[in-house]
């Protein structure tokens, strides 16, 4: 009797300890960060349209979660050309904390002033998803895709939260 008891006991808190560290969260349509290099997960087999994305992403690159499995996320690239590569990565490759994604190398502006130097003059307004190219204090050298030059926003005002950018389902 009292070993029935304990095993339910035992059981109740592994089953309070997998919710407690997330093993049942639902990551798709969430901005995650890259924070190991080795990204190589090979599932050509299960799905053809995947690439591999070990010379695609870097650290640091944002990704966004389109499907989870047991072992690894797939995930698409939200920013640059069009197509955008879809592959799968490890799960323990990316971090979905908000103070890491602060260091993402890309990011999202939503009619942000832009300026011609740190500490300058406003030149304008911009929206789109880019690159970061240098930071420097509170500021960043913001790239949008396109060929347009470079231009200066303050960090805090790029959002690092790509889910924007996760596909639409067609109706």
């Amino acid at each position: 009797m009292i070993k029935n008891k304990i095993i339910l006991i035992v059981m109740l808190i592994a089953i309070l300890l997998l919710v407690a560290c997330g093993k049942n969260e639902n990551f798709i349509g969430k901005t995650g960060i890259v924070i190991k290099e080795d990204l190589k997960v090979d599932l050509k087999d299960k799905d053809p349209e995947s690439m591999d994305l070990s010379g695609v992403v870097s650290l640091n690159d944002l990704l966004l979660v389109l499907d989870q499995k047991d072992d690894y996320f797939k995930v698409i690239v939200p920013y640059g050309d069009i197509p955008r590569p879809i592959g799968y990565v490890p799960k323990d490759a990316l971090s979905f904390d908000e103070k890491a994604l602060k260091n993402g190398n890309q990011g999202e502006l939503n009619n942000v002033n832009i300026y011609d130097s740190k500490d300058g003059k406003v030149i304008g307004t911009k929206d789109g998803v880019g690159y970061i190219e240098e930071r420097s204090g509170e500021w960043a050298l913001f790239e949008l895709p396109g060929g347009e030059e470079p231009f200066w926003v303050k960090l805090s005002d790029i959002s690092f939260d790509l889910s924007s950018q996760y596909p639409k389902k067609e109706q």
